[in-house]
């Protein structure tokens, strides 16, 4: 359902979302593949994104297929509202 709506976007103007949380863990899909799809899409776009990693699951192992699937960074569950504004911070303002 993500990557419609990206393909949609993309198809119809030339904005995307400048930052996207990402679980995981979601049904038929994984995140790390819908990330991956997602970045293919906007790149033959011409266009950019910051996909963040949202997920109680942050062990080494999904650190490191979280980066090379693209994403940015990582929002660990439970969100900390500090860790939160940190991430908004740096891709989104």
């Amino acid at each position: 359902m993500a990557i419609d709506k990206i393909k949609d976007r993309s198809k119809n103007c030339q904005c995307t979302y400048k930052l996207i949380f990402m679980d995981i863990n979601m049904p038929g899909i994984d995140g790390y593949q819908t990330s991956k799809e997602i970045q293919s899409i906007l790149q033959e776009n011409e266009m950019s994104t910051n996909i963040i990693m949202c997920s109680a699951f942050d062990s080494k192992e999904n650190l490191d297929f979280a980066f090379k699937s693209g994403m940015k960074d990582i929002l660990p569950k439970p969100i900390e509202t500090c860790r939160l504004k940190q991430i908004l911070y740096k891709y989104y303002f």
